[in-house]
């Protein structure tokens, strides 16, 4: 009898010395993402953060991924992932304005910065540490924000030939909501709202003669069945998303050991989309002009609707956050904006656009200093 008692004395203690050393019971992370496996979001971002979680926390904290809408759909994504359906998810910020109000006037400055990788720097360090009101919306919603991507300036995507404005004039395209729909409206046509996932099928059945996104569609969506011609318009990088959206009792969960390793995986991954996204743009287009598809620059026409479009969007951006978002004062947000955009851009200057040193840089300047153990709680 005493013998078995110091067996199981033994087994006890190595078992508290497995738990001091790390050993804590595996989690097993369930997080929905309305794309497929070949869109940048997923390939260049959600796989990477995913292992990248399971190997720091030595398979501790492991990520399990339903693609292509099979648990959420990209309008259901916030409220599933704060209803508990899931931990995490892939949030498109854009389709809910009015619960997100500053990260979608955040969104309405699309004329501030266009270089993908710097305005998800900028963006990212803005709402995580200079929007206080930005996180309020977040954790009013039960979502955790982790960090931003945003994508190259879209193109439009035409079943039909477009060489001059009043070609554009009466085509409906599919558009992203707020700064775009502006351009949209500017060039004569009508912007309809359509998720990405929805815009193949749209175009298919005639639902819009185009589509308003990034040229990566045109390869990842298929688009280039239906496309004849490219309008590249330049007008702003897409910049309303959270990408790994956490349930907040999920978060809460974490060690703060996990929470920094989250926050540095999610980092990393949404500049690894932003960077994917620009390759597999200048991809697609080159593909897309050897099947045949029409690749262009706006004319002179169309730039000068731009510069006045552009124009009116910078100046128009005050009376928008008051009355469109409902801000009371979105001076400071804009400054804010305009100046982590020309931060960013200084370093990526500085350091020849290696994108594997903005990442390093980003968790040092910005993901070293969050408190992990108050954030998001």
């Amino acid at each position: 009898m005493n013998y078995m008692k110091q067996l199981a004395a033994i087994a006890l203690g190595a078992g508290l010395v497995a738990g001091s050393a790390g050993g804590l019971a595996a989690k097993e992370l369930k997080a929905s993402v309305h794309l497929p496996p070949k869109n940048n979001t997923v390939a260049d971002g959600w796989e990477p953060f995913a292992k990248q979680v399971k190997e720091r926390t030595n398979g501790e904290l492991t990520v399990k991924l339903f693609l292509g809408g099979s648990l959420l759909g990209p309008k259901a994504a916030s409220e599933g992932i704060r209803d508990g359906v899931v931990d995490l998810g892939y949030v498109i910020v854009g389709y809910h304005p009015a619960e997100f109000a500053h990260t979608a006037f955040i969104n309405d400055m699309a004329a501030i910065g266009t270089d993908a990788v710097i305005v998800s720097a900028a963006t990212t360090e803005l709402i995580m540490t200079q929007c206080a009101p930005c996180l309020a919306e977040y954790k009013a919603r039960g979502n955790v924000y982790t960090g931003t991507y945003a994508v190259p300036p879209m193109v439009i995507m035409s079943t039909k030939m477009i060489d001059s404005p009043e070609d554009a004039k009466g085509l409906k395209i599919r558009s992203a909501g707020s700064a775009w729909d502006n351009f949209v409206s500017a060039i004569g046509a009508t912007p309809v709202n359509v998720p990405s996932s929805e815009q193949y099928e749209a175009m298919s059945r005639g639902v819009v003669d185009a589509a308003f996104h990034v040229a990566a569609s045109l390869k990842t969506y298929g688009l280039w069945d239906m496309t004849k011609d490219v309008l590249l318009v330049d007008v702003g990088a897409y910049r309303a998303i959270n990408t790994f959206a956490f349930n907040p009792a999920s978060w809460a969960d974490l060690t703060d050991a996990q929470r920094r390793i989250v926050l540095e995986a999610a980092s990393d991954a949404n500049f690894g989309i932003a960077d994917g996204y620009i390759r597999t743009d200048q991809a697609a287009l080159k593909e897309s002009e050897a099947k045949g598809v029409r690749v262009q620059k706006i004319s002179e026409a169309f730039k000068s609707i731009r510069a006045e479009y552009v124009a009116r969007e910078k100046a128009g951006l005050v009376a928008k956050g008051k009355e469109t978002r409902g801000i009371a004062d979105p001076e400071p947000l804009i400054a804010k904006m305009s100046a982590l955009v020309d931060k960013w851009t200084k370093i990526h200057e500085e350091v020849g656009g290696d994108v594997e040193a903005m990442k390093a840089r980003f968790k040092a300047d910005v993901i070293a200093k969050i408190d992990v153990s108050t954030y998001g709680m």
